[in-house]
């Protein structure tokens, strides 16, 4: 049996799910693939929050967005993802589903960087405003 590469399938495990006009997180923006992704499934009526400790990651996140024409449909924050939560206290959709792409910045500064209590606490917060037949994909 041959598995899929992570990323290809971690898409696919999202498209599955998500629909235009829907509300999804990113929790670790990197450098935006996986945030325009996801901005380009939920539509201009879509909401997407993406977080980032690192402004090279916001910075760049937004650029890509910008250039795709999709910054508008994207909530960027650099903070640590334990903030979701609050973050979401607005918002009247249930979260379809949400992204965690753990892992190093290429060419970051790697001594900022979220710690494995902030991502079990930021799920701990996703969880119960996660859609019934939402997802959410770590990928570690």
């Amino acid at each position: 049996m041959s598995l899929a590469r992570v990323l290809p399938y971690t898409k696919q495990l999202l498209e599955s799910v998500i629909e235009p006009g829907d509300c999804v997180v990113d929790m670790t923006a990197g450098n935006g693939h996986d945030t325009q992704f996801l901005a380009e499934r939920v539509g201009p009526d879509g909401r997407v929050l993406a977080f980032d400790v690192q402004a090279q990651a916001i910075e760049e996140s937004t650029r890509r967005l910008d250039e795709a024409g999709m910054l508008a449909r994207v909530d960027l924050y650099h903070e640590s993802h334990i903030h979701v939560g609050a973050r979401l206290s607005d918002e009247q959709r249930p979260v379809r589903a949400g992204v965690f792409n753990l892992g190093y910045l290429p060419g970051s500064d790697k001594s900022i960087t979220t710690t494995g209590e902030e991502t079990l606490e930021a799920l701990d917060a996703l969880l119960p405003v996660l859609a019934p037949g939402g997802l959410v994909v770590l990928v570690v």
